[in-house]
């Protein structure tokens, strides 16, 4: 009766700033061991930027050597990655999680994903999401004095073919939902953008960051929305794993305001390894 109450509702985006910097804090974080038949808590891992090596060092970016390090520790510690979809489903009671589930996300749909995250998502056979804007796919811009390009839907329909990349939204052009207050804005940025990338790209959207992270009470504004659109759930950068034994699962105040952890642009494999609460004295 608990799974079917949960799967009846189930629903962030990364800042648009960085967090404050100091030592990773991984109060948060579970114990990282997982009973056989205990449901599993997730961490959610937020990424904006992976540069390749040696590319000047820009806000929110993270080099791809290091990205590297990520993944290979990830796995050493016997994490699997795995798809907001898959998390949703298993809250709904539809097939399994490994025992150590985590979730990679990559916010804003910029073309340095393509070119230097996929590819070693790929090479290690690792899951991730893309939340995406769809009004600004194919574009560049100007962000933080810098310019940026933005996938296209030819090279987002290429992810999507093989199989590792789930694509959900990060609303239509990346307002700030807080700064929202006509219900048509609310539609255009959450309901339609959810529309958009479904028609492209023949897949289900499920999932929405909100840009600039998240700001308290965002269930309480756009949950209306979000349902209606139909999505299960919405991500903020409120620090935290999910936990999928929370009785509160199932109700808009935790499955509209779902939280992830950010991962710093300066992190260190021994940083992520702080924020996940782990040991890896081992694996270093």
């Amino acid at each position: 009766l608990v799974t079917l109450a949960l799967g009846m509702i189930l629903m962030c985006g990364c800042m648009g700033e960085e967090a404050p910097g100091g030592p990773p804090d991984a109060s948060s974080a579970g114990d990282g061991g997982v009973e056989k038949g205990d449901p599993p808590d997730v961490p959610v891992l937020c990424y904006h930027y992976v540069l390749a090596k040696g590319e000047e060092k820009r806000f929110l970016a993270m080099h791809n050597d290091v990205f590297e390090s990520h993944l290979v520790t990830l796995s050493r510690l016997g994490y699997t990655t795995v798809t907001l979809r898959e998390v949703f489903d298993y809250i709904r009671g539809i097939g399994s999680l490994p025992p150590r589930p985590v979730v990679l996300t990559f916010d804003d749909g910029h073309y340095d994903f393509y070119e230097n995250a996929y590819p070693l998502l790929a090479k290690y056979g690792m899951k991730s999401v893309a939340f995406i804007n769809p009004g600004k796919v194919g574009t560049s811009g100007q962000e933080d004095g810098r310019e940026v390009k933005y996938m296209s839907w030819r090279q987002l329909e290429d992810l999507v073919a093989q199989g590792l990349v789930d694509v959900e939204s990060h609303t239509t052009n990346h307002k700030d939902i807080a700064a929202l207050d006509d219900p048509k804005e609310l539609w255009e940025e959450i309901g339609v953008s959810k529309q958009m990338l479904e028609a492209r790209l023949g897949t289900t959207v499920s999932a929405l960051a909100y840009p600039y992270g998240g700001a308290p009470n965002y269930a309480q504004k756009a949950g209306a929305v979000l349902r209606k659109a139909g999505y299960r759930g919405a991500f903020t950068t409120h620090k935290g794993r999910l936990d999928l034994q929370n009785t509160d699962l199932a109700s808009d105040d935790y499955a509209y305001e779902m939280p992830r952890i950010w991962v710093h642009s300066t992190d260190s494999a021994a940083d992520l390894c702080q924020r996940l609460g782990e040991d890896c004295s081992e694996v270093l």
